[in-house]
């Protein structure tokens, strides 16, 4: 995790299976959701065959962020 004072990153790398049709619909809920996440760091392996769909290994990051003034505030409470 990476804090500017401010902000606090909160970085999770992934490894999933699938197919290239399924990751982007991944990618695509990402975009609907509440919060900042930035995807980076995608990396594809080759497709392998598996019950006649083109399945492949799929690895990224996914970065979030978190108010670290919030975070404090939270700390102070318990």
């Amino acid at each position: 995790m990476h804090s500017s004072g401010i902000v606090s990153e909160i970085p999770v790398a992934v490894a999933a299976s699938g197919t290239y049709h399924d990751f982007a619909g991944f990618l695509s809920s990402v975009t609907k959701l509440n919060r900042i996440v930035n995807i980076t760091d995608i990396k594809l392996g080759a497709p392998a065959l598996t019950k006649g769909r083109a399945v492949l290994q799929i690895s990224f990051t996914a970065t979030t962020f978190s108010s670290a003034v919030e975070e404090k505030k939270e700390a102070k409470k318990k």
